[in-house]
């Protein structure tokens, strides 16, 4: 059933996650970043599907320097309890049921930042974007490839830039390092492959 009116009338947004998308008379001129480290995937070892461990436990040492979480293939085993044991040195993982993808909010979430209940299955605003970066917070990011369904790929904005018709963000990759790009190819065409921000985790301090 609707709520009554005067409830309804009165309500606030929970936070900056439910904010209206800028419009241009809203867009801001400014820039920020946050000092952020990404670590590698593992891809040159031949590891291709730990993006989301790459990034939790970049998260979690960017948060903490001096966290237990230093490594991502103990993060996969505390992760999937049933391969503990299997996936450390991360060489090892190597065409191995350890190289395994999963949800970002799993790495997230055991490395102690993960905002619960803050995914959103669409792009941050820009609002969002310098709402967290001002903050001193990591944005992370769900890029789907075109004709993968069910796989992604999770980066970082660890910066934003903005000017008219020129607002610009910086990417921190875990498989291609750091780039600096328009915001619309982040949203649209990331990498120029046709990749499209689907998905955005907001992250915390942590206990």
């Amino acid at each position: 059933m609707p709520l009554p009116s005067i409830v309804s009338d009165n309500l606030l947004p929970l936070d900056t996650i439910t904010a209206a998308p800028a419009t241009p008379a809203d867009a801001a001129v400014g820039s920020n970043s946050i000092d952020f480290t990404m670590f590698d995937q593992g891809v040159a070892l031949g590891v291709y599907n730990w993006c989301w461990a790459a990034v939790s436990i970049s998260v979690a040492r960017f948060y903490r320097p001096d966290t237990v979480w230093r490594s991502k293939c103990k993060l996969v085993e505390a992760v999937f309890v049933d391969l503990e044991g299997m996936c450390c040195p991360t060489s090892a993982s190597a065409g191995t049921p350890c190289d395994k993808t999963a949800p970002l909010p799993f790495g997230l979430r055991q490395v102690g930042h993960y905002r619960e209940d803050s995914m959103r299955e669409r792009p941050a605003t820009p609002e969002e974007i310098q709402t967290e970066i001002d903050a001193g917070r990591a944005l992370c990011v769900a890029i789907k490839w075109p004709g993968t369904p069910a796989v992604y790929h999770f980066v970082v904005i660890s910066a934003y830039s903005w000017a008219p018709g020129n607002d610009q963000v910086t990417v921190e990759d875990p498989a291609h390092g750091q780039s600096t790009m328009f915001l619309d190819t982040l949203t649209d065409d990331y990498r120029s492959l046709g990749g499209s921000w689907t998905n955005t985790y907001w992250t915390i301090q942590g206990a």
